[in-house]
């Protein structure tokens, strides 16, 4: 999924609840269905299996930075230079702040604290986190009409250059606004807020699943792995300790393909 600026994905303290719109709890749904199968691949998981998991995927790397950078992450070809720079400057925020929103999502999704969870738990979970995530973006719907305008987007994002006379934003904010208004409408509905943090769900669940499922393919439990045990390796091996943060940015497809 290629993106020209950086909109981290959101983890926030659950409050009050905001209505989601179907297609975005469809995803949160699928997310927590993979997070159930994640959990299934785990041998004697026992009845904290939360915990399990989190030491399970700790083994394979999780919650370290990406080994590599987002291959839609192209900073020479733009040429604006302070966009450049500007990109730049948030890419290298993300990747350090990747490990850290991972072990987050992790304890989100214990929602009575008995280090234990399933799909339904999940589920509830991935749901109630957006429902707080979209109430706290629209904050600054100042008209109530459950969307916003780029001028009302223009309040909660920095501006980091000379203001417009025309509009009263400046070109960072105006290149965020335009990255999540995918339908080019002038407005940002739920769908469009909640876009890049569910789908930042669903693949920390397809990643769950391919990285458990790629330790189970270690036939000789020495480690690593080969293209003997995995002929569709993306090299020719792969130390278990470092399987997630390297198949980080791979894409969905790549992900369900390494977890069947």
């Amino acid at each position: 999924m290629k993106r020209l600026f950086i909109i981290p994905c959101l983890f926030v303290v659950a409050t009050a609840m905001a209505e989601l719109p179907e297609s975005t709890k469809t995803t949160a749904k699928q997310a927590g269905s993979d997070i159930g199968r994640a959990l299934a691949l785990l041998p004697d998981a026992g009845e904290e299996n939360l915990l399990a998991l989190a030491k399970g995927l700790k083994a394979l790397g999780y919650g370290q930075p990406p080994t590599q950078m987002p291959p839609w992450f192209d900073a020479e070809s733009i040429e604006d230079p302070k966009v450049r720079e500007d990109r730049e400057a948030e890419m290298k925020v993300r990747m350090k702040r990747i490990g850290e929103e991972q072990l987050t999502f992790l304890k989100f999704l214990d929602t009575d604290g008995d280090r234990a969870t399933g799909k339904t738990e999940v589920q509830k979970s991935l749901v109630t986190q957006l429902e707080a995530a979209l109430k706290e973006r629209l904050e600054a719907d100042g008209d109530d009409d459950g969307q916003l305008s780029l001028s009302e987007y223009a309040l909660v994002v920095p501006a980091k250059g000379e203001i417009s006379e025309e509009d009263g934003v400046d070109w960072h904010q105006r290149g965020h606004f335009q990255e999540e208004d995918r339908d080019g409408n002038g407005v940002l509905n739920a769908a469009e807020l909640l876009f890049y943090a569910v789908e930042e769900y669903r693949q920390t669940a397809l990643r769950m699943r391919a990285a458990l499922a790629l330790a189970n393919r270690d036939r000789d439990s020495d480690g690593i792995l080969t293209k003997a045990e995995v002929p569709a390796l993306w090299k020719d091996q792969v130390s278990l300790s470092s399987v997630y943060p390297d198949i980080y940015w791979f894409a969905s497809e790549k992900l369900q393909a390494l977890a069947k």
